[in-house]
């Protein structure tokens, strides 16, 4: 689910060219603009044209700029609200599950990544 989050790295995705045609990469967000252009395009494509792998096609160090979710949230809270249409009280709920995560991913990396990955194992 999108309103989640993106679920994989922008690394590992691919688009046809065709789907983003009329779709431009957004400056107004510096954390979270990966995650506004892939709302945008997977709120304008069917689900059954997304495709998900059954195996890595490429290996990276999981962090950076945009795995701060509390300097993220800002943005996120606008692109739910905007882009994704995320209603107000699911916005604050996701906004306490993912501050919560946040400090478990610091505190407990172990369980975090239990969580984290559940669906890949």
């Amino acid at each position: 689910m999108i309103w989640l989050g993106v679920f994989a790295h922008h690394q590992a995705m691919f688009f046809d060219s065709s789907v983003l045609k009329n779709i431009r990469y957004s400056t107004k967000y510096h954390i979270a603009g990966d995650y506004h252009l892939i709302a945008r395009v997977v709120t304008g494509i069917e689900k059954k044209t997304i495709l998900r792998l059954s195996f890595p096609i490429c290996v990276f160090k999981v962090g950076g700029v945009s795995s701060n979710y509390l300097k993220a949230n800002p943005e996120t809270w606008e692109i739910r609200r905007d882009v994704l249409k995320v209603p107000y009280l699911a916005r604050l709920m996701i906004y306490f599950v993912s501050n919560f995560m946040s400090i478990v991913r610091k505190n407990i990396p172990v369980l975090y990544n239990i969580y984290r990955f559940r669906a890949n194992r």
